[in-house]
């Protein structure tokens, strides 16, 4: 029986360029939500908070 591993990720440098793409992305997508559900709650006339 043979077992094989495969590299997908590619080389190094790919892995790091890639990695930078989603530093911040955290952060950009919940105040983005934020602000989102902040206008919807504007409409609305009440008001709402991220827990």
């Amino acid at each position: 029986m043979d077992h094989r591993v495969y590299s997908v990720a590619g080389p190094y440098w790919a892995v790091a360029l890639a990695n930078q793409l989603f530093v911040g992305f955290a952060e950009r997508t919940r105040r983005s939500f934020a602000e989102g559900i902040s206008r919807i709650a504007d409409q609305l006339g009440c008001t709402a908070r991220l827990a």
